[in-house]
C-alpha cells in the first residue's frame, strides 16, 4: 500500500497536520509513519529534516483540518436571537401581569378588552382580532361566561353562530381592567424612554 521511498511517498507531517493519499487511513497512516520515524533512526536519512522543508501547498492530496477550527459553521449565539428575546420579554410581561391582575389570564384579558371596544360580535370575528385560533377562543368564552363576564347568544341572522357581548358586570370588571392593564404595560417597558416604546411598537408591527 505505502511506497517504500521516501521521495515517491505522499505522507508528511507538517504543522501539526497530517496530509496523506485518498484512501488511506489514520491506522494504516500511523503505522507508516511509525516506519519512516524508525528508518531515519537507522540509517540517518534526516527524515525530520526532509519533513520540515515538505511544503503541503505542493501535494496533490488535501490537508485534514482540525473540525474545531473549521469555519463551515456559523456562529450561532442564543441569547442575540430575536426569538429568545421576545421570549425573555415575554416573560416579565406575563410576571407583572400576573402580579397586578390575578383575576384573569392575559387572553381572557384580551377578550375582554376587545368586547369592550367592539361591543357585539361573532366568537369567530373575536377570535381574528386578539391572534386566537377557534379552538381556543371557544375556551377562553366559556370559561369568562362560566365567570359571568360575558354572555353569548345565537346570530339572528346565521343561527350557526354566536354573538358575544360583555355583560354589565363584564364590562364594569373590562372597565377597571384596562386601567391596571397601562400599569402592566408601563412596567414591561419600564427600562425605556416614550420614544424608543414608540420605536418598539413601530418595529414589532413589521414583524
Amino acid at each position: 500500500m505505502w511506497p517504500q521511498k521516501l521521495v515517491s511517498c505522499q505522507t508528511i507531517f507538517c504543522n501539526n497536520l497530517f496530509v496523506y493519499p485518498d484512501g488511506v487511513s489514520w491506522k494504516d497512516a500511523a503505522q507508516f509513519s511509525c516506519g519512516l520515524q524508525r528508518a531515519g533512526r537507522h540509517h540517518g536519512l534526516g527524515i525530520a529534516a526532509r519533513i520540515a522543508r515538505a511544503d503541503p501547498q505542493d501535494m496533490d492530496t488535501p490537508v485534514l483540518k482540525d473540525p474545531k477550527t473549521s469555519d463551515a459553521v456559523p456562529e450561532y449565539r442564543l441569547e442575540e436571537q430575536i426569538g429568545f428575546k421576545l421570549r425573555l420579554a415575554n416573560q416579565k410581561h406575563l410576571e407583572v401581569f400576573a402580579r397586578l391582575m390575578p383575576d384573569v389570564t392575559p387572553t381572557q384579558f384580551a377578550v375582554m378588552a376587545k368586547l369592550r371596544d367592539e361591543g357585539t360580535i361573532s366568537q369567530n370575528h373575536l377570535g381574528r382580532l386578539v391572534g386566537m385560533d377557534a379552538a381556543t377562543t371557544k375556551g377562553v368564552v366559556d370559561r369568562l361566561r362560566k365567570k359571568g363576564l360575558l354572555q353569548s347568544k345565537p346570530s339572528q341572522t346565521d343561527m350557526r353562530r354566536l354573538e358575544i357581548s360583555l355583560t354589565e358586570e363584564g364590562r364594569a370588571f373590562a372597565d377597571e381592567a384596562v386601567v391596571t392593564a397601562r400599569d402592566i404595560s408601563k412596567q414591561t417597558v419600564g427600562g425605556l424612554t416614550q420614544r424608543e416604546v414608540e420605536r418598539l411598537l413601530d418595529l414589532l408591527d413589521k414583524l
